[in-house]
């Protein structure tokens, strides 16, 4: 029980050391200008002497901070791949026709007020046709503009705003 008590009060008396050298600027002064930097150099040892720096082991404290590798960033799909209406779309209008359709991209249309109208995933490449009820197609008319978002596994997703006409 003896040496438990020993070994733990030698244990604090070198971890407010350790703190009060934690505490010293990062030029080498304290902040309390009337300690030396040679009274922080001496450290306490078991039995409660003091020792140089030189005899006393300071082991590694480690870090409750990771750092993680981020993941690589995703990548844009290019112009030319990007998925297109291919004709302009009129206000209340049930069918909606996009041009270079990749399979396994999800298409989400919002209208003016960024509310949902639709939301699929595309299962063919090439042309697709989306097709609207007259619920949806009110709601998706009900500003001046909508926009249709698509994701892609392993590709930036992005969003093209589109004009309704009369």
């Amino acid at each position: 029980m003896n040496k438990i008590l020993t070994g733990a009060t030698g244990l604090v008396a070198a971890l407010a050391l350790i703190g009060v050298a934690a505490t010293a600027n990062a030029d080498g002064t304290t902040g309390n200008p009337g300690i030396d930097n040679a009274q922080l150099t001496a450290t306490a040892t078991a039995n409660g002497q003091l020792a140089d720096d030189d005899s006393v082991y300071f082991p590694q404290i480690a870090s409750s901070h990771t750092v993680t590798a981020h993941a690589a960033a995703q990548t844009r799909v290019p112009a030319t791949q990007q998925l297109r209406l291919s004709s302009r779309y009129h206000r209340n209008g049930r069918t909606l026709t996009f041009l270079k359709a990749q399979r396994g991209a999800v298409l989400t249309l919002r209208n003016g007020h960024q509310r949902c109208v639709k939301r699929l995933v595309i299962t063919k490449d090439g042309r697709l046709t989306v097709k609207l009820t007259r619920a949806q197609a009110r709601q998706l008319g009900a500003a001046r503009t909508f926009e249709y978002t698509v994701t892609q596994s392993g590709m930036r997703p992005y969003a093209v705003k589109c004009v309704i006409l009369k």
